[in-house]
């Protein structure tokens, strides 16, 4: 059943009710805590709504933006109070003790002394409590006058305080005793157990009328009084004492105790702590309250009135707390302390009183001991929630100021408060923070103020909300006008949909035009005038800042200053399609209609199954594209080919940036047109407003069509180029398949011209800005990319020519122009020669010019091969070009009559045409000795090479014999059966020379007969040395390289997406691929023994940053494997490689240990592929595999023979096989290359120890 409406009604009325009710909440709520600074408010009356701030509340945080901390506080907030509420029913079941037996306490009362003295006290409350009501200050400077301390109301007048402490003060008229701008120097460093202001936020605190007993008028003077006194150094410490009187008679706990801390903090005296433990005891913390009594050795001093109202105080308060033994101990420390001036009648019967008491309830010792414990735990449980609170609560006075300062930025400046602007201390200028400390001067006036500032701000909200009234009663004309627009709208959209309905689903399978490149009449050898340069041409082109072209900070290049990113598209009107036909007809709209449909963006993810890991060409993925540096990808230039996509071109004809990506997403929507063009335009709209990504969705969608897909490549590698200059290469030859596909759009030379450039390569990027302007003459920023090619040559300083570098000499008849580089027995020769016919690539070749013949080909420098470009003149490279053609017609006239006579070496260097007939006619021969140089050491290697690979071929195994052994090692429980199924031991083990083990015995003399008892104490110890090897590791480092250039340390990675370093597959290598045949390796998925080796962690961790976890360094390792890929045209450099073995060793992987180990075979350079070999016999050793293990290492031990870790590995190999002879050679040469290696020694003495002395080196 539907509720009516009552006449007259109106849903217009019923949302004029909801508003009020929402203004009168935003008032309340939202407006007020801002008037009064506050963060932490109550709703104390729920029927009327009341909020109420809460002034330096729990829940005010040192980390107000921590949710977590804010529900710790709120719970631990609600436990103080629970354990608050806890404490005072123990101590009541204390103190009341009902489980005491009437009957018996009858008896008690009658028959002991001390209650029959006791009989004109009761045990109650207030005749312990009434300690709170004393000072103890006048006892201490007045000690003649007051023999007992005196009470705090007899001394708080504006008369008494003149006479004893302040004399002739001037007054201050109008201000209060705050103590938070008082300056102390603290003479006291510590006090145990005292807290200050911030304690007393966590208990309710009462008014203490019975301190002062003064007229309201003779108040505010004595607020006067002391408020002068805290300026004046003589009276400063007395006024900070009773300014905190002051403030427990008016109820302000927090500014009480910090007066009174600051008292103690000038001069450690009972006073201060006095009052302060009095103040605990009234705000029900009697763990601090008892903790400030305790402090009698520190405090005490030799006023003899103190102790004596000390030691009563204490035991009145132990007496409260039910704990009546340590009440009488007190009670009798102070009737020793008394004098016999001193009236201690009322002490003594206090002390009579608790006997008595302790005597009746001893009637139940159980029971009384469970009460005072039960006390003594809520205590303890109320202290430990409260100490939690402080370590997260924002002090007192750091709250205070910084609601003054909000006060201050919220209404401006208020008379009665000082506020200063300073900078805090910092290294750099972007670590100084500004910072505003605001001070109460005087707070009436204060008040005053800030009372007049919130009344003209509730005006202002009064004023916004008519505002708001006036809105909403424009509601019914506003509502009547909106469905006028719904209607219009509808009947826009089917008359514009009837006339879009004949283009639905129309593709454009045929251009509408021809090709614009090449241009008609274009010559096939065109001449491009040569760019003069000078002095003022080429101001501020001079020099070229790479790194200032990729920071956004600095980001003001303007498209004028080349070189800037290219913000250019090959147009579809270049292949003979018209977008401006497909944005207007084919959608039904003229070029300055506007589509009655709702407005929407381009988005190509609607039409495309891609996520963040889809490919869009190899090497990179759409992840790579997630950067979103505005301005760098807000490609303004892109502006003016959007805005004339429809055919116009003056002002009044272009069209809206917004209306160009509408029509594409209506063209989208209604499948009309190519999707290469709505691709490649949608991507072009993307780049102008700067969202990278989506634009390289949009890529991704117009290379799929594979129609022109030069137009999205070109764009993609434009896209590329931005993201950083590791994506150099990788744009580079992005740009190169857009040409291979269509070699007449300038715009793709262009951008190959200009990544050409940024890689330094400036004769290739001349090359490509001079194709550009070949094929169209009026490409203007080819022309300036020209100039400015020409201005960076020529203010480099560098010489042109490798002639003019290194004078060319003579090395044979034809070898005229030979250029040697290096000195002595290290000097290497090399000519000039072209790689590349097409690309025109240079390469030196080597030659061996003089010197004895080595049967190997020298590799040039690198710093050569890169600078040879830079040094090369445009015509030697031609006459170099001509001269390699002229020797291609040569050798294809004379291929019929080709001699295959072997080429013999000339071995002197010297050019003797008598010995080549002398050889004419020998057969071709697979492998050629020259007896002068095999004989001897040589001879040996090469034989011992032979054997070794010889031995590895007869160890590859048929599928069926693999089969068989896996499913031995299935059933195989001891390690050390595994190396039955391994390879046979080599024919030439390992050795390290004696030489070196010689030396190696000077650093640990073998044990002599009659001393191996003594020698081998620690046998047991040693067994297990020898059966648990240490991992070893060789780091790249050692080989000077400087990791941090391959693994970067400081880049942010994360481990939510768990990457790990998983290393590529190599290339076949017939030098390394003979390893594959070790059983080790062929069976390095079936390992059964092989553990983690976690002893390998520290230097795994080595390369995070403090405070990182393992998963942390394998996504660290696995963005250095994808940035050394982008960086090194698709190959990672084996350095990286070879790191990232070392977290798969650590994780226990060594299949994936071992991918990266072969791949930094291939890759490392010659003199660091032992590390690689090092770590690969690790890994069979602890496999079992010990035969694959020393083969191995022997590998590494012939390359560096005189490396620690090599000599060490291979020991520890031998010693696991039981061959204890060669194992202590090896630790014999380890400690000749390391004497001080501990470990080394260790298992020299548990091979001796375990053969009992008979093995020997």
């Amino acid at each position: 059943m539907s509720r009516q409406r009552p006449p007259g009604s109106s849903w217009i009325s019923f949302q004029y009710v909801c508003f009020l009710v929402n203004a009168f909440i935003f008032s309340c709520i939202c407006c007020v805590p801002l008037v009064l600074g506050e963060t932490h408010w109550v709703l104390n009356d729920i029927e009327n709504g009341r909020i109420e701030p809460v002034s330096n509340s729990p829940l005010c945080l040192r980390q107000p933006h921590s949710l977590v901390q804010f529900i710790e506080a709120d719970e631990l907030s609600e436990k103080v109070s629970q354990a608050y509420v806890e404490v005072g029913i123990a101590r009541k079941e204390a103190f009341d003790a009902k489980y005491v037996d009437p009957k018996s306490a009858e008896k008690i009362m009658e028959t002991d002394s001390n209650c029959r003295a006791s009989k004109s006290i009761k045990f109650e409350e207030k005749t312990f409590n009434t300690f709170v009501e004393y000072d103890l200050m006048p006892a201490l400077v007045e000690t003649k006058t007051y023999i007992t301390p005196p009470l705090a109301k007899d001394i708080l007048t504006p008369s008494m305080l003149r006479k004893l402490y302040f004399g002739p003060l001037t007054v201050k008229k109008g201000f209060e005793p705050y103590c938070g701008n008082v300056p102390v120097k603290n003479r006291v460093t510590t006090l145990p157990l005292i807290h200050a202001g911030d304690l007393f936020a966590l208990f309710p605190y009462p008014k203490e009328p019975y301190l002062i007993d003064l007229s309201k008028e003779n108040l505010i003077h004595l607020g006067e009084l002391i408020a002068s006194s805290l300026d004046n150094d003589e009276t400063r410490i007395f006024g900070l004492y009773y300014a905190g009187y002051y403030w427990r008679y008016h109820g302000n706990a927090v500014e009480a105790a910090a007066c009174f801390q600051k008292s103690i903090l000038m001069s450690m005296s009972s006073s201060g702590v006095f009052a302060l433990a009095s103040m605990h005891y009234l705000a029900g913390d009697y763990h601090h309250a008892l903790a400030a009594f305790s402090t009698e050795d520190v405090v005490f001093n030799s006023a003899p009135a103190v102790p004596i109202q000390w030691y009563q105080a204490s035991g009145d308060l132990h007496a409260l707390m039910g704990e009546l033994d340590s009440s009488e101990a007190q009670y009798t420390e102070a009737l020793k302390t008394a004098s016999k001036a001193y009236n201690s009648k009322n002490l003594q019967l206090k002390r009579s009183l608790v006997k008595c008491v302790k005597a009746i309830r001893e009637t139940n010792p159980e029971a009384h001991s469970e009460t005072v414990l039960k006390v003594k735990n809520a205590v303890l449980t109320l202290n430990e929630y409260r100490e939690k609170v402080m370590n997260i609560k924002l002090p007192a006075a750091d709250h205070i100021k910084a609601k003054y300062a909000y006060e201050h930025l919220t209404h401006g400046p208020m008379n009665g408060m000082s506020c200063q602007s300073y900078f805090t201390e910092g290294s750099k200028p972007k670590s100084r923070v500004r910072t505003l400390d605001c001070r109460l001067t005087n707070s009436k006036t204060y008040n005053a103020s800030l009372a007049a500032k919130k009344v003209i701000l509730r005006r202002d909200q009064s004023l916004k909300v008519q505002e708001l009234m006036d809105v909403v009663n424009k509601g019914p004309a506003q509502r009547a006008e909106f469905l006028t627009y719904v209607h219009d709208a509808h009947v826009a959209f089917d008359e514009y949909y009837k006339k879009l309905t004949p283009f639905v689903g129309v593709d454009m399978d045929e251009p509408q035009s021809g090709k614009k490149y090449p241009l008609e009449g274009k010559t096939s050898t065109p001449i491009i005038e040569k760019v003069q340069v000078g002095p003022l041409v080429c101001e501020g082109l001079e020099t070229f800042d790479l790194q200032r072209l990729y920071d956004t900070e600095i980001y003001d290049i303007e498209p004028e200053a080349f070189p800037f990113f290219p913000e250019l598209i090959i147009s579809p009107d270049n292949k003979g399609f018209s977008p401006a036909y497909l944005l207007t007809t084919l959608l039904a709209l003229g070029p300055f209609d506007s589509s009655p449909l709702p407005w929407a963006e381009p988005s190509c993810l609607a039409y495309l199954n891609v996520d963040d890991n889809t490919t869009i060409v190899p090497g990179l993925k759409i992840g790579d594209y997630t950067k979103t540096k505005i301005p760098v990808y807000h490609e303004k230039t892109l502006r003016h080919f959007l805005e004339t996509l429809l055919g116009g071109t003056t002002p009044q004809e272009k069209a809206l940036v917004g209306d160009i990506g509408q029509r594409i997403y209506l063209a989208f929507q209604f499948n009309i047109g190519p999707k290469w063009m709505l691709y490649n335009l949608a991507a072009a709209y993307w780049r102008f407003m700067g969202n990278i990504k989506e634009a390289a969705i949009c890529l991704k969608g117009a290379l799929a069509a594979n129609v022109h897909n030069d137009i999205a490549l070109n764009q993609l590698a434009q896209l590329t180029v931005r993201l950083g200059p590791e994506y150099i290469p990788a744009a580079k030859k992005i740009a190169e398949e857009a040409i291979k596909i269509d070699p007449d759009e300038p715009v793709s030379h262009y951008t190959l011209g200009f990544l050409n450039f940024l890689d330094s390569s400036l004769y290739r990027a001349k090359r490509e800005f001079t194709k550009t302007l070949e094929l169209e003459p009026n490409f203007e920023d080819a022309k300036l990319a020209l100039i400015s090619v020409a201005c960076l040559r020529r203010s480099s300083g560098t010489i042109e020519t490798v002639r003019n570098l290194h004078r060319p000499m003579c090395c044979w008849p034809s070898e005229q122009n030979v250029y040697c580089f290096g000195r002595g027995d290290k000097q290497r020769c090399f000519r000039l020669s072209v790689r590349d016919d097409s690309d025109r690539v240079l390469d030196y070749q080597y030659v061996r010019c003089s010197g004895r013949y080595t049967k190997e080909s020298y590799k040039v420098s690198p710093i050569y091969r890169f600078l040879l470009p830079l040094y090369v003149s445009m015509d030697e490279l031609d006459n170099l070009m001509l001269h390699t053609k002229i020797q291609n017609i040569t050798r294809g006239e004379e291929k019929s009559s080709k001699d295959t006579s072997p080429v013999i070496p000339l071995d002197d260097g010297g050019f003797d045409t008598v010995k080549f007939p002398t050889f004419r006619g020998i057969p071709e021969m697979d492998r050629f000795e020259q007896s002068s140089t095999d004989y001897g050491e040589a001879r040996k290697k090469r034989l011992q090479k032979e054997a070794e690979n010889n031995q590895l071929r007869n160890a590859r195994l048929s599928e069926q014999e693999f089969e068989e052994k896996v499913r031995i090692i299935q059933g195989i429980t001891d390690r050390r059966h595994v190396v039955s199924l391994d390879v046979e031991l080599p024919a030439f083990l390992p050795n390290p020379g004696q030489d070196m083990v010689k030396n190696g015995l000077k650093y640990l003399k073998p044990p002599q007969p009659n001393t191996l008892a003594d020698y081998c104490v620690m046998t047991e110890k040693n067994k297990r040395v020898l059966d648990h090897p240490s991992p070893t590791y060789i780091s790249v480092t050692a080989k000077g390289i400087r990791l941090e250039e391959y693994v970067d340390p400081t880049a942010p990675v994360t481990s939510i997406t768990g990457n790990e370093p998983i290393c590529p597959e190599p290339e076949a290598d017939d030098q390394w691929n003979v390893l594959d045949d070790l059983p080790g390796y062929q069976f390095r998925e079936h390992y059964r023994f092989y553990n983690p080796e976690t002893a390998l962690t520290d230097a795994l961790m080595s390369l995070g940053n403090k405070h990182e976890r393992i998963d942390h360094v394998a996504a660290r390792l696995h963005l250095a494997l994808k940035t050394s890929k982008l960086s090194n045209n698709g190959n990672i450099n084996g350095v990286v490689t070879a790191v990232s073995s070392l977290y798969w060793r650590v994780k226990g992987d060594p299949v994936n240990a071992l991918k990266c180990l072969r791949h930094a075979l291939k890759y490392l350079p010659e003199d660091m592929k032992d590390t690689a070999l090092i770590s690969m016999a690790n890994i069979y050793h602890q496999a079992g595999f010990l035969h694959s293990a020393l083969i191995v290492g022997g590998k590494a031990h012939q390359r560096t023979p005189d490396l620690v870790v090599t000599h060490f590995t291979l020991a520890n190999i031998y010693a696991t096989m039981g061959d204890y002879q060669h194992a202590l050679q090896f630790f014999y040469s380890t400690l000749a290359l390391q004497p001080s290696f501990q470990q080394a020694k260790e298992r020299i003495r548990a091979i001796y120890c375990l053969t009992h002395g008979k093995v020997t080196v």
